[in-house]
């Protein structure tokens, strides 16, 4: 039987971007989730619906419907005085708190003696996501 909204289920996943293996519990405890919830992205979840528990299925989740396309407007250049006390390193993601009080992670893309340039894309954006789902269980 397929998944239906708000069923609990139980998954093992292997996570590919551009080929190279980013995050796989295959062979671990399998994650849990309420489908339907968003804790899943929902291209994903569109994709695993009619799966049933025991299955193995390889999906494609086009960039438009996991992170989206990369946006050049999200990039921000600030005095490097702001960041004091900090070694930063280009490719370390900073944790901070945006306007609506909830935390934002940007990446160091750039830094000279006088500026750093942030970028708060995420680290996928612009990646289809490929991955092997097996659906262990369905409660």
């Amino acid at each position: 039987m397929a998944i239906k909204k708000n069923q609990l289920v139980n998954m093992t996943f292997e996570l590919k971007v551009k080929g190279e293996i980013i995050e796989s519990n295959l062979n671990d405890k399998p994650m849990t989730f309420s489908f339907g919830s968003g804790q899943l992205i929902k291209g994903l979840e569109d994709r695993i619906a009619d799966m049933n528990a025991g299955e193995t299925k390889d999906v494609v989740v086009p960039c438009e419907e996991a992170y989206g396309k990369y946006d050049e407007t999200l990039t921000e250049i600030i005095p490097i005085a702001d960041f004091e006390g900090i070694d930063l390193v280009i490719g370390m993601v900073l944790e901070g708190e945006g306007e609506d009080g909830q935390v934002v992670k940007a990446t160091v893309t750039d830094v000279t003696k006088d500026e750093v340039t942030m970028d708060y894309n995420h680290p996928f954006a612009d990646c289809d996501l490929e991955f092997t789902v097996n659906i262990e269980s369905i409660v």
